[in-house]
């Protein structure tokens, strides 16, 4: 498996940050009791296909963000990328159908419409590609879906959780980039000394952002599960 495809795969989709979506997404739902967990879990797979693999795999196409592949082509993002999307629209169509919720609908283009503008960072001449509209299309909205599709309207405590989130996306994506971006200077800088760069650089300059990056997720994930055992 190493230096495979799938390896590759399974590290662009970014499952912890991925699940702190999710969390949120589930968050929406509990605000007020999840109604139907059918259809929650349908929203939540519909939800992993579209911002954990499908919005990932157009991170990784050439020129647009942070590259972590070399055996995954252009070709093959696009194509997981697309199909994967294709089905998340599918499932959404089809639950709307199953569960006559019509007013559902202009849900998939708003969300649709971040899976493309956020990744693809040179689509609108990248206004859309920001620490802000990270934290609005991968912070609120899910929370704000996640209560329309279990309400069919908006509790008033969704913007107070929606607000919650966005500061908690922000803190990540701020974290992540930090992290992302130490790593990759220090490597550079100390590639002919390890021993320097694990005994010394990496816990002193990089260990503890690290850390706190993956309480954030696991507190987000906590934060969920809380919520629908209350």
């Amino acid at each position: 498996m190493e230096g495979s495809k799938l390896k590759e795969f399974i590290t662009i989709m970014h499952i912890p940050y991925t699940m702190m979506c999710i969390s949120f997404l589930t968050m929406g739902f509990a605000i007020s009791g999840i109604r139907d967990y059918g259809l929650y879990i349908l929203t939540f797979i519909s939800y992993f296909l579209g911002l954990g693999i499908s919005s990932h795999c157009f991170d990784q196409l050439t020129g647009m963000g942070s590259r972590y592949v070399e055996k995954l082509k252009d070709d093959d993002l696009i194509f997981i990328g697309i199909f994967s999307l294709v089905i998340s629209i599918l499932i959404g169509i089809i639950s709307m159908i199953d569960y006559k919720l019509w007013n559902l609908i202009w849900l998939i283009p708003i969300q649709s419409f971040f899976v493309f503008s956020y990744p693809l960072a040179k689509t609108f001449r990248g206004k859309f590609h920001s620490d802000f509209w990270f934290s609005i299309s991968f912070g609120a909205i899910p929370v704000i879906i996640g209560n329309y599709v279990n309400t069919g309207g908006f509790d008033v405590m969704v913007f107070v959780f929606a607000s919650f989130c966005v500061i908690i996306s922000y803190i990540e994506i701020l974290l992540s980039r930090h992290s992302r971006y130490m790593r990759k200077e220090y490597r550079s800088k100390f590639s002919n000394d390890n021993a320097l760069y694990n005994n010394i650089i990496y816990p002193q300059y990089i260990y503890r952002p690290e850390k706190a990056l993956k309480m954030l997720c696991i507190m987000s994930y906590l934060l969920a599960v809380i919520m629908v055992l209350k």
